[in-house]
């Protein structure tokens, strides 16, 4: 059977993407697989490819970062995946700006050390919730630029008294922030809406607040200070939020975040940082690769790490409904993550 490899094209910001058909990628390097993907997960810069120009990437592109689906093929290099494993994967087209990496299309090639074999148990839909959520986290936990703290390699670190403060918990990005903190041996104290408390507390935080309360500065920065502090990840919404906590407290910590900086934002004497795109062999290496070999195919299958938040299918149109899975994001969701399968 031929096989036909239907791709969601962004020539250009501004303009409607096109469908059409693109090159089945099967010039693997040594390193990569094959992926024919069967689900599609959607987050924020997603719908940011379609209307803004980001330095790092050039159009046409073919966008899309979290795949899941199962291996078509392998490069003559890879050792731990053969055709058949259903795996999650994050494609990295945008950083590349090679069309074969981007991850809305029907075949897809990745770097097999971004890719993580998924249970038996798991949907489609389950796995495609994970790849981009995670190694954001991962990459500003890890780095050593952000916090630097230890990776989990064979597994759970033993637990500290040191903690990490997340803000915007119940999103995706913090979601993940906070199952990796506590993996890594990290306490968590937490902000979300009130509606989330329990969904943020079953990820392990222990300590919640109500980002929407009045006070709530100076209640997490006295909180806070009462607490050995590795310091602040700020996973959505405004960060001058998180920046003015760390700027009421007596050790002011680095305050690493998910979301732009804007003038203004960060008061004098606290330090932070955006995480941010570097090249792919940097995140491979020391951050998101090392999670994926050993540490998250053992938790996800003993039930210990959770696809969080769950997942909510728009529709199972394939590439015919990336748009609205798109669109979807853009309006902005809570406690949830946007899926569009293949049918």
């Amino acid at each position: 059977m031929t096989e036909i490899n239907k791709a969601f094209w962004q020539d250009a910001i501004n303009i409607p993407a096109e469908i059409r058909t693109a090159s089945v990628p099967t010039n693997l390097q040594p390193h990569e697989i094959q992926i024919r993907t069967h689900a599609w997960g959607f987050n924020p810069v997603d719908s940011a490819v379609q209307k803004f120009p980001i330095p790092i990437m050039q159009w046409p592109m073919i966008p899309g970062v979290d795949v899941c689906g199962v291996v078509s093929r392998t490069g003559s290099s890879v050792t731990n995946f053969q055709q058949g494993d259903r795996v999650l994967a994050t494609a990295v087209g945008t950083i590349t700006n090679d069309p074969r990496h981007g991850g809305f299309q029907t075949y897809v090639a990745v770097d097999a050390k971004l890719a993580c074999s998924i249970p038996a148990r798991f949907s489609f839909a389950d796995g495609a919730v994970l790849p981009l959520g995670l190694g954001t986290s991962a990459h500003g936990l890890y780095a050593k630029q952000y916090l630097a703290l230890d990776v989990p390699r064979d597994g759970p670190l033993k637990h500290t008294d040191r903690w990490l403060f997340v803000w915007g918990a119940s999103s995706c990005v913090g979601s993940n922030a906070v199952q990796l903190a506590r993996a890594s041996g990290l306490r968590v104290v937490a902000t979300c809406s009130a509606k989330n408390f329990d969904y943020v507390r079953s990820l392990g935080t222990e300590v919640v607040r109500d980002y929407n309360d009045a006070g709530v500065i100076d209640d997490l920065a006295a909180l806070l200070d009462e607490r050995d502090v590795a310091g602040i990840f700020h996973a959505a919404g405004e960060v001058k939020t998180s920046a003015a906590v760390a700027a009421k407290m007596k050790k002011k910590p680095f305050v690493c975040t998910a979301t732009f900086i804007s003038d203004g934002d960060i008061p004098d004497g606290v330090t932070a940082k955006m995480i941010w795109y570097t090249p792919p062999e940097i995140i491979f290496e020391e951050t998101t690769a090392p999670l994926f070999e050993k540490f998250l195919p053992a938790a996800l299958e003993s039930g210990e790490y959770k696809v969080a938040p769950p997942p909510y299918v728009v529709n199972k149109k394939g590439v015919e409904g990336i748009q609205e899975g798109i669109d979807t994001i853009a309006k902005g969701v809570s406690a949830t993550k946007i899926v569009v399968e293949n049918p």
